[in-house]
């Protein structure tokens, strides 16, 4: 049987690293002693930290794209060999 993932070759090669900041702002205190607020998050890239920069091309795969793929290339050829028989 022909497998397709033989041939796909996956490296790790950069990590990016980034802070996480959370700030909360309109704080209300309500009747039942409980507090409501929005809260705003900020990320801020680590370069130091990191194995590349923010310039770098990425390029990643289309998982569900890839699990469609896969999921009719096995139905074509089950139904294949089915067929054949």
């Amino acid at each position: 049987m022909y497998n397709i993932m033989s041939y796909c070759i996956i490296a790790w090669i950069i990590c990016f690293l980034y802070s996480e900041h959370h700030t909360k702002v309109n704080l209300t205190w309500n009747a039942n002693d409980t507090v409501t607020f929005q809260q705003i998050r900020r990320w801020h890239f680590v370069p130091e930290r990191s194995n590349g920069t923010l310039r770098d091309d990425v390029t990643n795969i289309n998982a569900i794209a890839v699990v469609i793929i896969f999921s009719a290339f096995d139905i074509s050829v089950m139904y294949l060999i089915h067929e054949w028989h």
